[in-house]
């Protein structure tokens, strides 16, 4: 039976591997003697309805793109470390992919994963309040804009994230905060409608802070350092590739050039005149 969701560790990974365990610790998945991947045990639960796997990996997540062969699922959720040059307390979520015609981190240049805008929303709603239950309110807490790899052909995928150095990434209270806001996706059906984020800097925090107040889920996010480099097959791919029906464009007015901004606006009026646009 496929799983309807798939956690995905990597031993290379100590953030992965301490969000990993937790989950087992929580969850007492029963262990899959007949199934291994790279010589690791597989795991799988039941919770709210749905099956649950946990698989743990030998190569670095963000490239991973072996698992489009090897891996069955409806939905990919990869438990991972945060790295930032301000090395900040991180918790964060984005869906992978890539704008530009480069792939310096995995994934495949201009192309970019399923994003399960629903299920995002859902978790990053529920990490701000584990966030502030669990006494780790000096962290930042956000979406990321898309990107950085694997690439993921068929299976709606999004990453989890703890950052930005070793203390941080062992820290347990972190992984709790985690693990309790995946309990919420795990409860969750993916949606209907959804909406892209545009403009604004990487760690999109207008764009966050719509999510967290209404109720218009975001997948992909197209932040400003990219939007010169942004036409109607970039904003396709992003429609496209969301799960959900996309029916919004929400753009951070200020977080982008207006060259920028009025161009991706004349494309969204006269190519895709069914998503309306939202200014924020």
């Amino acid at each position: 039976m496929k799983p309807d969701i798939v956690l995905i560790s990597s031993i290379k990974d100590p953030a992965s591997i301490n969000i990993r365990d937790l989950l087992i610790k929580k969850y007492n998945p029963e262990r899959l003697t007949d199934r291994k991947i790279n010589g690791f045990t597989v795991y799988h639960f039941r919770t709210y309805n749905k099956l649950i796997e946990i698989i743990t990996i030998s190569s670095d997540l963000i490239y991973a793109e072996e698992l489009n062969k090897r891996v069955n699922g409806k939905l990919f959720i990869f438990l991972s470390r945060h790295k930032s040059e301000e090395a900040l307390p991180t918790l964060t979520a984005h869906v992978p992919g890539n704008w530009l015609n480069t792939a310096p981190y995995g994934g495949r240049p201009k192309d970019v994963c399923i994003a399960p805008a629903k299920m995002l929303s859902v978790f990053i709603k529920a990490l701000y309040r584990e966030r502030s239950k669990l006494k780790l309110d000096d962290w930042k807490c956000s979406l990321e804009a898309t990107h950085h790899g694997p690439y993921i052909e068929e299976v709606p995928t999004m990453f989890v994230e703890i950052g930005s150095s070793i203390k941080e990434w062992t820290n347990k209270t972190a992984a709790e905060a985690i693990v309790n806001a995946l309990d919420c996706v795990f409860k969750a059906d993916m949606g209907d409608v959804a909406a892209i984020g545009i403009g604004g800097p990487h760690y999109a925090p207008k764009i966050t802070k719509f999510v967290l107040e209404e109720n218009i889920p975001v997948g992909h996010i197209i932040p400003k350092y990219v939007t010169s480099h942004i036409g109607d097959y970039e904003l396709n791919m992003a429609i496209k590739k969301t799960f959900e029906d996309v029916k919004y464009a929400v753009i951070d007015w200020k977080g982008i050039r207006g060259t920028d901004r009025r161009r991706i606006i004349n494309i969204l009026k006269e190519r895709y005149s069914y998503i309306d646009i939202v200014k924020i």
